[in-house]
């Protein structure tokens, strides 16, 4: 995360120190600054809402992945497609908010329209990024969303059993509470607490009861 954020912090700031920026590099910049008077006086001065930078990202992405909620609310006021994916990896605003733990835009995502369950190139929902990083509460923002606890990818993971077996116990008991199912497998017959036990995470497997 840290690497992602100071290469975006980096591009935004070369992109200030150039000579002649077009009011769509100009509106990059003031998401990522979260300037939410500036994104509004770019749009209405005629920047594209929804253009891409060389990475094709979305003044969005870059607004969600620094975590600025109110440049997220600007920007979809402003018309901003929510389920833009990016160039690389194929994801979607509220999964980049959703893996680097941006609760309040993940809230303003969801409240925006987002799709909670889309998914990204490798099959994976916002709901798998957070639970395999632990994010509890963004975990419970998604669900309280629409996000299905019970969600799989091609090889048969559910959010419990990503958690479990990055030994993230706070968020298993979050996911468990919350009626996922503790006894899913996955294509090669682990379960949340075997994995959690192969991991060497004891304490998590011992949340499943014995």
């Amino acid at each position: 995360m840290k690497r992602l954020v100071l290469a975006l912090a980096c591009a935004a700031l070369a992109a200030s120190c150039g000579p002649d920026l077009t009011p769509n590099q100009k509106l990059e910049r003031a998401a990522a600054d979260s300037d939410a008077e500036g994104i509004s006086r770019l749009i209405a001065a005629g920047a594209d809402v929804n253009a891409r930078d060389d990475d094709g990202w979305t003044p969005l992405m870059h607004a969600a992945a620094f975590g600025h909620a109110g440049a997220v609310r600007t920007l979809l006021g402003a018309g901003a497609d929510v389920a833009a994916v990016t160039r690389r990896k194929g994801q979607p605003p509220l999964t980049l908010a959703a893996r680097w733990n941006r609760v309040e835009v993940v809230r303003e995502l969801i409240s925006g329209g987002a799709p909670v369950s889309q998914r990204d190139e490798i099959g994976w929902t916002p709901l798998m990024w957070a639970a395999l990083q632990g994010r509890t509460e963004v975990c419970e923002a998604l669900m309280r969303g629409g996000a299905s606890s019970n969600g799989r990818d091609s090889q048969g993971d559910t959010p419990l059993i990503l958690a479990a077996q990055r030994g993230h116990a706070d968020t298993v008991r979050m996911l468990l509470a919350a009626g996922a199912s503790a006894g899913a497998s996955t294509r090669d017959g682990e379960t949340a607490k075997s994995l959690a036990l192969k991991k060497g995470y004891p304490d998590v497997a011992a949340l499943f009861g014995p």
